[in-house]
Order: C-alpha cells, then sequence, then structure tokens
C-alpha cells in the first residue's frame, strides 16, 4: 500500500517468487504492513511455503514507475529503488529515513514563543550554548537562571558558558554578551570569540570577515576557507608582569601575569600532568593579590616536539575546562618572552588534546582554530525552569 500501489488500486498481477528454493507450497495472501483491508500485494496465491524469516520477491514491481506512486501513508520511510545490471546491483535512491519525513516541516511562531533556537558549539573542547538575541526574545528571562539552569551538565545542555548574540550599537557586525556557567558575565572568551564567527557566518549575520563588540573591546574574525577554522585578532593585552613570586600557603610560586581579554596568571613548571589543578588553581584564583576580581589561572610547560601545553583553571567556571583560548595566549606570550622557549606561531596543546595556534606578530595577537557546530535544536523551558 505504500511501497507498491498498484495492487490496491487497480488490482494489479504480480508473480511472488520465494527467495530460496523451497518444494512444499501454501495457499495464501500477501500483505503489507499497514493492517487496513486494502492493504494487500497479493490474494489467494499458490506460493512456496517458506518459513517465518523467509523472503519473497515481488517480480515487475514498475521500478520509477512503481516509486511515483509509492508514499508515505502511516509515516513510512519510502524503500530504496535499485538498478540491476545483469548480475550486479546499485543503489540509485537510498532508503528514506524519518528525518526526511519532517525536515520540511515548519513550525509556527506562536506555538514556539516558549521556546529558542540554540547552537551548542565546541571550541578545541570549550563548549557554548549561543542564542541569537537580535529579537530580544531571551530578555524576557530571567538571565541568572537561564545561564547556570541551562549550562549545567547532566540536567540540562550543560555548556562552560552561554552567548548572546544582540544588534551592534556601532559599526560592527554585531555584539556579544559572554556569560560563564556561573552566571557572570566576562569581559571576552577566546574559544567562545571563534565559535561566534562562525554562528555569525552560519546565521547570516555576517560575512567571512567581521567585527564584534564585547566588553573587552572590538573583536576581528575571519571564517577561514573550509568552514571551521575561525581566526580572531584579539584585543592588545595590558597589565603585563613577568617573573615574579607569588607566597600560597607555604609555597612561593614563580608565576606572570597579563591580561589577554581576562585576567591570568601563568606558571611554567615540569611535569605539570601532575600538578593538582584544583588546589592550585583555585587558590591562586581567589589569591588577594588578585582581588576582587580573581584571575584565570594557566600552568603551562614546553614539550620536547616544541609545541606549548597547557591546563587552565577558569575563573566563573571553577574548575579546569577543556581549553582556554585566551589563556593561551597568556601563556604563548609568556613562553616567547622566555629567551625563545617558543616562537610565533605557538601551538597550543589543550587538555582536550586539541590543538590552538597563537600568533604574535607586530604588537597584535591573533587566536586559530577549530569551531564546531555540534547541534542545533530547541530550548524548551524545562531546561532552564526546574
Amino acid at each position: 500500500m505504500n511501497d507498491l500501489a498498484r495492487p490496491s488500486l487497480y488490482n494489479s498481477y504480480h508473480e511472488v517468487k520465494s527467495v530460496d528454493v523451497i518444494d512444499r507450497t501454501i495457499t495464501a495472501d500477501i500483505v503489507g504492513p499497514i493492517c487496513e483491508s486494502s492493504d494487500f500485494l497479493a490474494k489467494d496465491r499458490v506460493l512456496p511455503d517458506v518459513d517465518r524469516d523467509g523472503l519473497y520477491a515481488v517480480m515487475s514491481a514498475g521500478g520509477a514507475y512503481g516509486m511515483t506512486m509509492a508514499s508515505n501513508y502511516n509515516s513510512r520511510p519510502r524503500v530504496p529503488e535499485i538498478l540491476v545490471d545483469g548480475d550486479t546491483y546499485y543503489i540509485v535512491r537510498r532508503r528514506e529515513i524519518y528525518n526526511d519525513l519532517t525536515g520540511p516541516e515548519m513550525v509556527p511562531e506562536y506555538l514556539r514563543k516558549n521556546e529558542h533556537t540554540i547552537y551548542k558549539m565546541t571550541g578545541a573542547g570549550n563548549d557554548f550554548i549561543f542564542i541569537d538575541n537580535r529579537d530580544g526574545k531571551a530578555n524576557g528571562i530571567d538571565r541568572q537562571t537561564l545561564i547556570t539552569k541551562a549550562c549545567a551538565r547532566n540536567v540540562s545542555v550543560g555548556a562552560d558558558g552561554l552567548v548572546l548574540i544582540e544588534n551592534s550599537d556601532g559599526d560592527t557586525d554585531f555584539k556579544w554578551r559572554f556569560y560563564n556557567c556561573d552566571g557572570s558575565e566576562a569581559e571576552m572568551c577566546g574559544n567562545a570569540s571563534r565559535c561566534a564567527g562562525r554562528f555569525a557566518k552560519l546565521n547570516g549575520i555576517a560575512e567571512d570577515k567581521m567585527s564584534f563588540d564585547t566588553l573587552a573591546g572590538v573583536i576581528e574574525a575571519e571564517v577561514k576557507e573550509g568552514g571551521v577554522d575561525v581566526k580572531v585578532q584579539l584585543t592588545p593585552p595590558f597589565d603585563k608582569k613577568s617573573d615574579y613570586t607569588l607566597s600560597l600557603d607555604s609555597e612561593e610560586l614563580p608565576i606572570s601575569s597579563i591580561n589577554t581579554g581576562v585576567p591570568h596568571v601563568v606558571w611554567f613548571a615540569d611535569g605539570i600532568e601532575d600538578i593538582d589543578i584544583m588546589k592550585y588553581g583555585s587558590g591562586i584564583r581567589y589569591h588577594a593579590d588578585f582581588s576582587p576580581a580573581g584571575t584565570n589561572v594557566n600552568i603551562c610547560q614546553i614539550m620536547p616536539d616544541g609545541m606549548l601545553r597547557i591546563r587552565t583553571y577558569e575563573r566563573g567556571v571553577e574548575g579546569e575546562t577543556m581549553a582556554c583560548g585566551t589563556g593561551c595566549v597568556a601563556g604563548a606570550i609568556f613562553a616567547i618572552d622566555k629567551g625563545g622557549l617558543a616562537q610565533s606561531p605557538v601551538t597550543c596543546k589543550t587538555s582536550s588534546g586539541l590543538l590552538l595556534t597563537v600568533y604574535v606578530e607586530n604588537g597584535k595577537v591573533y587566536l586559530e582554530g577549530e569551531a564546531r557546530v555540534v547541534y542545533k535544536g530547541e530550548l524548551t523551558k524545562e531546561a532552564y525552569q526546574y
């Protein structure tokens, strides 16, 4: 009735054979899966008596002629089309899947008033929720509740942060509001800025090259050929302080610090995989020397292959993240400064295992790496009202 409609429509005759050679016979009807009286392929036929798992072949099914009459009645995907050439066959139209049936459907806006389209994106393992808020639709939700609830892992979407894309107040393509998963608003995030560039390109907000406003200043971004890698020019670093000692409990830690859009401490050490980053990260983050705003903390090591291995404790996440773009920039700047431990461009290996590249050229700083879309979906009230 779906796959071969001709018998149901005008009682056309199609020979039915068993796929395997079987001597015994049975008189029976061949019916389809729809469980309606008109869903049949053959009636009152003498047929080979196949086993329960046996197969029948319905001959002269009409090829393209049969396909044009097939339907998706009862939400059944249609069968594939096969081209047979002697003893060889080719699939010329794949079997449909349910997404093929529902893909063209559109939900009227008035039915979506309690939903928000989101993009879940990741930059080298740093993951974010993106919402296009140029229409102000998300403004009707308590901001703190939306961010902390939606970013909670295991019970909602889960992310390191949430980004609202909004209309520009000036000559840039757009502006953003970036929030850590604890609800605090941050001036800048390198990996999120690269994801923002890809998001803007995908949604027709900007072309391959763009600029957007952040609390740290204007960010320049370029979506590279292929569409996944994004390179951003960050705002000029400031508050740079090299090679000094920080007293933490009973230890003296050799650190440097800089603001690459947000404040960062950089600590070069050996064997950084064995360092308790929660202990040292939280201790430095909340140290009185960096109060009241606090700081992000990066533990770095130059590896034998020349890469900069970096682990980051992020303020606002209050734990180690899989990657931090502005942290990689901070680490790369001091690696270049330290007697040529590294040279631009610096390849940074993050805790996700993915790589970011930092360029320091003529006083300008760039960050490049992948910005992947994990999925696109609808954020319902249940994601943040619990």
